[in-house]
């Protein structure tokens, strides 16, 4: 190190930084090193003190270089980063009874599910809350924009949200790609009309089913996708004394 500070210093075109370089070599020669000190240090500490990179820095400190900084490795940091957790979407749902005390449920192609004459699921209507809508009204809203139906009335409620997850293969595909599952408040609702003001395909817009049907309360978990059947075991527990024959 002594030989190349020399040749620098023997090579410098500049007066002012031979003057700091050799200024700062006189410093070092009046300052001997704490040989006390260096004896208590152990092997590691040694082995540190002495690492190529440690001295190539006491080299360039004295040309008035910043030191090498180690370069950082982001890789790890991005690869174990948590994901992102998706939110659940504010929904309500909707168990409409006819006066037989059957279940009305809409059959659906959700592109989620590929194309197939079989690839279908039954479901009853349900749809998000707007911004600054109740959820009784949001309920009211989906049941006439998913059926056409306006003749109904509202008969019973569950008094808190239930979830429902989408499982991981469809996570960041169903929904849009948005939501983790759905947060429903659910509403059972008494038919008063007749088949006939059942409209599934809404002039100008876009139809959420191809087919319906209606259907006894025990059949409704079973027809429904799995992911949902949790749920609608809990649906048709609390709604099971309404889906009753009314004369």
């Amino acid at each position: 190190i002594s030989f190349s500070i020399a040749s620098c210093l023997s090579n410098a075109k500049s007066t002012k930084l031979s003057s700091n370089i050799s200024a700062s070599l006189a410093r070092l020669e009046r300052a001997p090193p704490n040989r006390s000190s260096i004896r208590r240090r152990n092997k590691t500490d040694m082995e540190s003190h002495y690492q190529p990179r440690v001295l190539l820095n006491s080299f360039l400190r004295l040309f008035r270089f910043k030191p090498m900084k180690p370069a950082l490795d982001t890789t790890a940091a991005h690869t174990q980063s948590a994901p992102v957790k998706l939110p659940y979407r504010p929904s309500v749902g909707i168990m409409l009874i006819n006066s037989e005390g059957k279940v009305w449920v809409g059959r659906r192609r959700p592109k989620w599910m590929g194309k197939g004459k079989k690839q279908h699921t039954w479901q009853m209507p349900q749809g998000g809350i707007l911004k600054f809508e109740t959820p009784r009204a949001a309920a009211i809203r989906e049941l006439a924009e998913e059926t056409g139906i306006r003749s109904a009335k509202i008969i019973g409620e569950i008094p808190r949200s239930l979830t429902f997850d989408l499982p991981p293969e469809l996570m960041g595909v169903a929904l849009k790609g948005r939501f983790r599952g759905q947060r429903q408040w659910w509403f059972a609702m008494r038919f008063t009309g007749n088949d006939k003001d059942i409209k599934i395909k809404p002039k100008g817009g876009k139809a959420e089913f191809d087919a319906w049907a209606w259907r006894s309360i025990d059949e409704i978990p079973e027809i429904a996708v799995p992911f949902k059947r949790k749920l609608y075991n809990t649906v048709v527990k609390e709604f099971r004394h309404l889906a009753q024959p009314i004369s």
